[in-house]
């Protein structure tokens, strides 16, 4: 025993990162059980973006030889920084084709990078903690608690390069030892480093750490102003290496992007998924609030609660535990105390470690920010803040002042206990271990249900038993059914998936993706579907358009490399799909099935329009006198019920559509209103308009159409026009369909959200009767609100 103790006392600091090891271990094991001996054998996320990581990795390793990503979106690709992680991708696919090929365990390979950052995330904060001066006990058990309460233990089943605990815990621990002015290059280059490998891993890190960076100045600047001089350059070695990863970032992409660059200026979500009071102090899950609710007698959690008239946003989820919420209250008292006494060098400067003194106030600054303050009272901000407006969610801004604040309860619980221990009589001070006892416990419970959401997803993620077709290699398929994946030049998945340029959210199904990635990985086949972020909306809009229906032409079949055939695969699910889809499904030849998914090939012919045939049909009706004629318009059959309406010029222009018609720059607003006379009720009806995909503008608003007899509504239909729409040049049209119940109902069409949204070309129809409209020759009009001809 003296001899172990001799070691140990030789090398302390040593021992102690082991004795972190072990303890972290043993709450990872047990969290995870199967799994973390055999994480080459789960997805942490069998669908959505997780699903995507473990494709993308794969396809990228195997065949990718530039920096273009070239699995989706074929043929343009997507830029391998809209992958996720680029330093990561092509850090291993280099490694795979020069060291060893270890491409067999990409799936182990992300999900040990994403356990391991528990380990370093503990370590950090065991260092952090102890520069608070907190004993060596303390900054053991409380590390531990700080890493598995995190808010980032969410991301681990799906947002996988999120969840990388230990990213801002590494730039916090850097920046107090830099601001120690010690070896302050040092720590400078090293902060380089720590911004330049998680920036290119994801640009939310920069974004965390460098608002934080710049608050932490700002709030040390104040609290030494008349001592300023001796820390310039604390200050400029800081900003330069916070500022220097982003401008190689943005050199990188300068040199590397090609083709066009029409990505949408203002992504949905700036300002929307933002934090607020209930998503950092009151749990967010329901499991999580009874353990709140055990306590109601000391904590009246529904009469604390505080009403919003919207849900609390899980992008913005920093929950504190019930220890930051209690201590919540005291630091309002403290800090109101100094105000109150005009203390406020006590305010700025609080008695806390000198490390903590800056860091709070900097983390109070950024979690403000990360709930929209002060944008939130500038009209128009997204105006405002220039490429800031690309970080779509504020909200994970939150995490850094959940770092912080815990330390800061942490240091102050040690203070109470401390206090207890000096002036508490002897008789009580057992009570000071039970409620140190009863906060790790209630603590670790908190942490369990913050993680019993992931793991029970991450449980069936099982290969071998719920996702063996994981490992189906289906060129070996292909080829028994007499086919070699040469013979095709890509692949098509449907329902259709495309999403990554915020006007189209088509997200297919599970079925889709999941075998439609199985196959591209195992095949090297790319996908015209896209899953990927920041798409130009030239390539998006040439993509969907050909899932639009026959009457659009589609113009990327002329610009494709070769004319070999498509490999489509289609599944089970016919009535989810558009029908520009179920057509494509009709022009294919079947290969084979595997479970849920047919395999076809799909000829370059199937995408042919037949616009020529519409043509001869208009004229030959129109000979035959079958047409009925009325101001403007000619339809197959008299009615009254359909009404046109148009906003700019009368005629679609034949180069594109030049008129901006109705207009809305933000907000809600009606496009038409109308009262239809139809020969029977419960009439199924169509409307219809287009949509101007313009980059000045984000997602596609919501439509709302509502029915009216009387004062009174009888029908209500929204729509969200990103799910299934047709792309006719920089143009959407979007449809629904809906029953008039009543002949001379009132009805009413508007939309709301989006900005700078424009629509024009409003058709309303019995759905049995053809329009024609636009008529400026036998060869040149619009069919049902479709340009024939131009």
């Amino acid at each position: 025993m003296p001899k172990i103790q001799a070691i140990i006392a030789r090398n302390p600091k040593f021992w102690t990162d082991i004795l972190l090891i072990l303890l972290t271990s043993l709450l990872l094991i047990p969290l995870f059980g199967d799994i973390f001996w055999h994480l080459n054998d789960y997805l942490f996320a069998a669908g959505g973006d997780g699903l995507k990581i473990y494709y993308c990795m794969d396809y990228y390793v195997k065949y990718g030889n530039t920096l273009y990503f070239e699995g989706y979106n074929y043929p343009h690709g997507t830029h391998v920084m809209n992958i996720e992680a680029p330093l990561f991708f092509v850090g291993l696919r280099w490694f795979c084709r020069n060291i060893m090929d270890i491409s067999a365990y990409n799936v182990a390979l992300i999900n040990t990078l994403m356990l391991s950052g528990y380990y370093i995330c503990v370590w950090v904060m065991y260092r952090i903690l102890r520069r608070h001066h907190l004993p060596l006990g303390f900054a053991v058990v409380f590390s531990l608690m700080i890493t598995f309460l995190s808010p980032q233990i969410g991301r681990l089943a799906g947002h996988f390069f999120l969840s990388f605990t230990c990213a801002f815990p590494l730039m916090w621990y850097v920046i107090i030892r830099l601001f120690e002015g010690k070896k302050v290059f040092m720590w400078a280059f090293l902060f380089f480093v720590i911004m330049f490998v998680f920036s290119f891993t994801h640009l939310y890190y920069f974004l965390i750490g460098g608002a934080f960076l710049v608050a932490h100045i700002g709030v040390h600047f104040l609290q030494n102003i008349r001592k300023i001089k001796s820390f310039l350059l604390i200050y400029f070695a800081a900003l330069i290496a916070l500022f220097s990863p982003v401008a190689i970032l943005q050199i990188w992409l300068k040199l590397t992007l090609t083709g066009v660059q029409d990505g949408v200026k203002y992504p949905f979500g700036f300002l929307y998924y933002v934090a607020d009071f209930r998503t950092i102090f009151f749990p967010f899950y329901e499991h999580e609030k009874n353990i709140w609710r055990i306590f109601e007698f000391l904590l009246p959690y529904k009469l604390l609660g505080i009403k919003y008239l919207y849900p609390p946003n899980w992008e913005g989820m920093g929950f504190v535990g019930l220890l930051g919420f209690c201590f919540l209250f005291f630091f309002v008292y403290r800090i109101g105390k100094y105000i109150w006494k005009k203390r406020l060098r006590f305010a700025l400067r609080p008695i806390l470690p000198a490390p903590a003194q800056v860091a709070i106030w900097a983390a109070v600054f950024v979690l403000l920010f990360s709930m929209g303050y002060p944008l939130n009272f500038l009209d128009n901000a997204e105006d405002k803040v220039g490429l800031l407006r690309q970080f779509r969610s504020l909200g994970r801004l939150s995490w850094a002042f959940y770092y912080v604040y815990m330390t800061v309860c942490v240091y102050y619980l040690y203070a109470f206990f401390r206090f207890m221990a000096i002036h508490w009589q002897e008789k009580r001070q057992k009570l000071r271990y039970i409620m140190l006892f009863s906060v790790v416990i209630i603590t670790g419970l908190e942490s369990v249900w913050v993680w019993k959401n992931s793991l029970d997803y991450m449980k069936t993620g099982n290969i071998s038993h719920h996702y063996r077709f994981w490992q189906e290699d289906i060129k070996l398929l292909l080829e028994k059914n007499g086919h070699k994946t040469t013979e095709f030049q890509a692949m098509m998945v449907l329902p259709f998936f495309h999403i990554g340029s915020e006007k189209f959210a088509m997200e297919g199904t599970w079925h889709a993706q999941m075998y439609g990635y199985i196959t591209s990985r195992f095949t090297g086949l790319p996908m015209v579907n896209n899953y990927s972020s920041r798409t130009p909306l030239t390539a998006s809009c040439a993509n969907v358009q050909l899932v639009s229906p026959a009457y659009i032409e589609k113009k990327l079949i002329s610009t494709l490399p070769d004319k070999r055939p498509f490999l489509l695969l289609y599944s089970h699910e016919i009535d989810q799909m558009s029908e520009g889809q179920k057509r494509l499904i009709t022009k294919s030849k079947p290969i084979c099935k595997l479970n849920e998914m047919t395999f076809a090939t799909l000829d370059l012919s199937a995408f042919e329009d037949v616009q020529d045939s519409v043509i001869v049909q208009y004229q030959l009706l129109k000979k035959e006198n079958k047409l009925i004629s009325s101001e403007k318009m000619q339809t197959s059959a008299p009615s009254t019920a359909v009404s046109m309406y148009n906003f700019g010029d009368e005629a679609w222009a034949k180069d594109s559509i030049q008129h901006f018609g109705f207009w809305r720059q933000r907000g809600a607003g009606n496009i038409i209103e109308t009262s239809p006379i139809v020969a029977k009720d419960s009439t199924e009806m169509e409307v219809s308009f287009w949509v101007k995909v313009d980059a000045n503008s984000n997602y596609f608003p919501y439509i709302h159409l509502l029915q009216y007899e009387g004062e009174k509504v009888v029908l209500g239909r929204d729509w969200d026009p990103r799910f299934q729409i047709a792309i006719y040049k920089d143009w959407a049209r979007v449809q629904m369909y809906f029953p008039l119940l009543k002949s001379g109902n009132r009805v009413v069409l508007k939309v709301e959200g989006g900005k700078n949204f424009y629509a024009d070309n409003v058709l309303l129809r019995p759905k049995d009767i053809d329009v024609y409209t636009h008529l400026e020759s036998d060869s040149v009009f619009v069919l049902n609100n479709y340009p024939i001809g131009f």
